[in-house]
């Protein structure tokens, strides 16, 4: 389950933070030409902010539902037998 969460997590902030993370690469380059580099600094510490935070917030989020379940049981049920 934590691996499901932490991929989702990965791929649902790629979409939001990898254009954003471009677009100020972009803005930087075009504003100041000459320090650049940090701007491609920006683009490859992407990966390793996205790792980091979906370890995080994934492990957050097991951990809640570990709580949850020492309370009340989670039934994990496939949608053809929901209905």
């Amino acid at each position: 389950m934590f691996r499901l969460i932490v991929t989702g997590y990965i791929i649902g902030a790629g979409v939001i933070f990898g254009p954003l993370f471009l677009l100020a690469t972009v803005v930087m380059g075009l504003q100041y030409p000459r320090v650049f580099v940090g701007g491609l600094l920006q683009l490859l510490f992407l990966p390793i902010i996205l790792g980091i935070q979906s370890v995080l917030f994934g492990g957050v989020i097991v951990l809640g539902l570990w709580l949850y379940q020492k309370r009340r049981p989670i039934l994990a049920v496939d949608g053809d037998e929901a209905s």
